[in-house]
């Protein structure tokens, strides 16, 4: 399965990433912070650096995917969170512009949401 995963460069969507790789997965990275930044990089992954505020980047980003995991935002825990309330507001334009795209490309399998992932599996992506 092809699988975009925004946010990739964060702690929970490198692991995400790890895991999918490791099930075979075809994996699409794609985090707004520049490579050196990326808590993990895979080179087994197709990895971008992009801002998935702006719409075009969301669709040239999910062009061609079977599943999408969302979990690029604009925060940095509760200090970062009480100290930039519009910053962190920007991240509704990435949930927009993904759910677009996800449309667009006739996505079916996509979660457009902050989750927390303790186990991925395949059941987990089929069911999405």
């Amino acid at each position: 399965m092809k699988i975009l995963v925004t946010g990739a460069g964060g702690f929970i969507g490198g692991h995400i990433v790890k895991k999918l790789l490791s099930q075979g997965h075809r994996v699409r990275a794609v985090d707004i912070k520049p490579f050196d930044e990326w808590f993990q990089h895979f080179k087994n992954a197709e990895n971008f650096s992009k801002d998935l505020t702006d719409k075009k980047s969301c669709f040239d980003s999910a062009k061609d995917m079977d599943a999408v995991i969302n979990m690029a935002c604009n925060m940095g825990g509760m200090g970062f969170i009480e100290n930039n309330k519009a910053l962190c507001m920007l991240s509704v334009l990435v949930n927009t512009h993904m759910l677009m795209a996800c449309k667009e490309y006739k996505i079916k399998k996509s979660e457009i949401k902050v989750i927390f992932v303790k186990k991925i599996n395949k059941e987990s992506i089929n069911n999405t």
